[in-house]
């Protein structure tokens, strides 16, 4: 869980881009970025600790990223996570795409994720920018 949470403002548009990363060895969905990229914000009736290298918090608030993905929002992380096992079991498809494309492409819900890899110093990871939810349409 290494990817810093980015949000870049573009120039005469209201649309804010986060960045999320896919983690094979993430657990749980876990985005710091919640109200942007999440719907249905809700408590649920037990606390979950999520332990990863940095130390452990704890958290009982979820929302969805799309109808088949609930997500922790957990506003002191570092990052925004995708589990690539969780999305494996809400039905997502997975696929690995070698060199030269060096991608990992999710399908779930009617919405497609690209997430390229990126290195960043000794890092090396699959990150996909997704926009606000507050840039679509509720009309």
């Amino acid at each position: 869980m290494a990817v810093t949470s980015q949000n870049k403002n573009e120039s005469n548009s209201e649309t804010e881009e986060f960045m999320v990363g896919l983690d094979s060895m993430a657990s749980q969905h876990v985005f710091c970025d919640a109200e942007p990229l999440l719907y249905g914000l809700h408590s649920v009736d037990h606390v979950s600790t999520m332990t990863g290298i940095g130390g452990s918090m704890k958290t009982n608030v979820m929302g969805y990223l799309s109808p088949s993905v609930s997500v922790y929002h957990l506003p002191g992380s570092p990052v925004n996570v995708l589990s690539m096992a969780r999305l494996a079991d809400a039905g997502a498809i997975v696929e690995y795409r070698p060199y030269p494309e060096d991608i990992f492409h999710v399908t779930i819900d009617g919405t497609s994720y690209t997430f390229k890899r990126e290195s960043r110093g000794w890092q090396s990871l699959y990150v996909q920018s997704i926009s606000s939810r507050r840039s679509y349409s509720t009309c």
